[in-house]
């Protein structure tokens, strides 16, 4: 995958997507893989935005039950199981408890057991995962930390994790730009090409190298989340709003828990989770209105005591002064009024903005990443309808890695003489899915990528950095460090960055 930004001017393409984030990398898939020729832009790195600011779940959306949204937890327990499928190399079941109190209301305590239950008939195929009814002693035994005061119960149910949702962004990528597509990252749409009311294309200004230039396209997918607004604004001014944007954030801070938790928060009743990831534990989310200007998001002291007192109540051992980092992303949420931010429905919407007077611009706003596939799909579908095309989605039926063990015994084949034991090997199956075996190959025919830097970094990763930068579009340390080796979650390997700006050389943060 090579930054060329010149073969992104050189043609006209079917598709153009605005926004690097999941759903747009989902959507230069599917149309890719239906044959169209696609260009994608994306003004930051790719999944640097609400994407690398999620809980991290693959997930039903439990919650949703209790706000009667039936449909939308069928189809994201749906898409739950096909992720599942296409990508079995990091996508994988998690375990939760939900405690229940004495002193919880008591529509929680009724409510739960019934949730669980019907949570987990709408996803039949998980029926070997049957929900349980756990009692004190034996949650207290797996999960010291938990306050057993009052305890009446609690009960487990399954939904999964995709520990590095940059990556999955890359996933999709990676077959998108291998199936014909061209693709940018730090390319910022600054103006949409419009002609007698049909948009063609977009000026785009490339942040690395100074210049401005034009992609031209027969159809503009703004797939911008936050930021829609403010793209369909540059052509239509008068264009009314539609996204309303809720900021989020997460806490991580060492490990306390075995499980994952689903728990009621004290304050407000809302539903938060404690999930286990990368060593730690991570907790969130807030969900607040967002009028804060999105360049500049900020983790008020306010949300992390939130977060704080609502854990405590349930852990109050917990290493929560110990906060290792947090992070906040906003929400792109279908516009609507006099609804508490979490009382907003997630599911989407895809706006045809024909009746704007912008013929060939459709935008996607809401839903959950999740879902991402097949919000995918039914865009295309769109797409496919406006240029005459007939095409179906195949998306559902390719992994991007078939068997973890097998390609996990191909890679092991190559390292004999670089001494990398096999948890290495692992974690760069995990990662990098079946581009571990180009930085495996990348390292046996280049001595220099074998030494390892730091004692606190893997032996691969001279290999990783250079991998990164040559085959996936990495600019910055940033890059290299929270999207592309996942190495940045972890504070003392954070430490060893200058090892990254050895390596780096000249390449600057835009």
């Amino acid at each position: 995958m090579i930054r060329n930004i010149w073969a992104l001017a050189e043609q006209v393409f079917d598709l153009l997507v605005i926004g690097g984030g999941i759903f747009g990398c989902g959507i230069a898939r599917d149309a890719a893989l239906r044959g169209m020729s696609v260009a994608l832009v994306e003004k930051g790195d790719f999944g640097s935005g609400t994407t690398a600011a999620s809980s991290r779940l693959i997930h039903g959306g439990l919650r949703y039950l209790a706000l009667g949204d039936f449909a939308l937890v069928r189809e994201a327990l749906r898409e739950r199981q096909i992720l599942l499928f296409l990508a079995p190399h990091r996508i994988t079941m998690l375990p939760f408890l939900v405690p229940l109190y004495r002193n919880d209301p008591f529509p929680w305590r009724l409510g739960i057991p019934i949730g669980i239950t019907f949570y987990h008939w709408l996803a039949p195929k998980w029926a070997s995962l049957s929900p349980r009814r756990w009692l004190p002693n034996k949650v207290c035994q797996h999960e010291p930390y938990l306050r057993p005061d009052n305890l009446l119960s609690a009960w487990s149910y399954f939904d999964a994790q995709e520990p590095f949702p940059e990556r999955l962004c890359l996933d999709n990528l990676f077959d998108a730009v291998q199936h014909g597509a061209q693709v940018a990252n730090y390319a910022k749409v600054t103006g949409l090409l419009v002609a007698s009311e049909k948009v063609f294309g977009a000026v785009v200004h490339d942040l690395l190298k100074g210049e401005t230039f034009e992609i031209r396209a027969h159809c503009v997918v703004n797939a911008t989340g936050a930021w829609v607004d403010e793209l369909v604004k540059i052509a239509n001014p008068q264009a009314p709003s539609m996204v309303r944007r809720t900021k989020g954030i997460h806490l991580f801070v060492p490990s306390f828990t075995r499980h994952a938790f689903a728990l009621r928060a004290p304050q407000d009743g809302r539903v938060f989770f404690v999930l286990p990831w990368n060593g730690g534990s991570l907790i969130g989310t807030t969900d607040t209105d967002c009028d804060e200007p999105l360049e500049a998001l900020t983790v008020s002291e306010a949300d992390v005591e939130y977060l704080v007192k609502a854990t405590r109540h349930y852990f109050p051992d917990a290493p929560l002064d110990n906060l290792l980092f947090t992070f906040v992303g906003v929400r792109s949420l279908v516009r609507v009024e006099r609804k508490t931010p979490s009382a907003v429905s997630r599911r989407h919407l895809i706006v045809d903005h024909e009746k704007d007077g912008l013929v060939g611009l459709i935008s996607v706003i809401g839903g959950k990443m999740t879902t991402y596939r097949s919000i995918a799909q039914e865009v295309v579908d769109t797409v496919c309808r406006r240029l005459g095309k007939f095409a179906t989605c195949v998306t559902h039926q390719q992994p991007f890695v078939d068997d973890p063990e097998a390609l996990l015994r191909r890679v092991s084949q190559h390292v004999s003489d670089l001494g990398w034991n096999e948890t290495t090997l692992r974690r760069l199956v995990t990662i990098y899915g079946r581009n571990s075996e180009a930085i495996v190959k990348r390292a046996c025919q280049d001595e220099s990528l074998q030494v390892q830097m730091d004692e606190r970094l893997p032996k691969s990763f001279a290999a990783e950095v250079a991998h990164a930068i040559e085959a996936e579009m990495a600019a910055t340390v940033d890059d290299l460090l929270f999207r592309r080796t996942m190495l940045g979650f972890d504070p003392q390997v954070r430490e060893a960055a200058n090892c990254v700006l050895k390596v780096l050389g000249e390449v600057k943060k835009p």
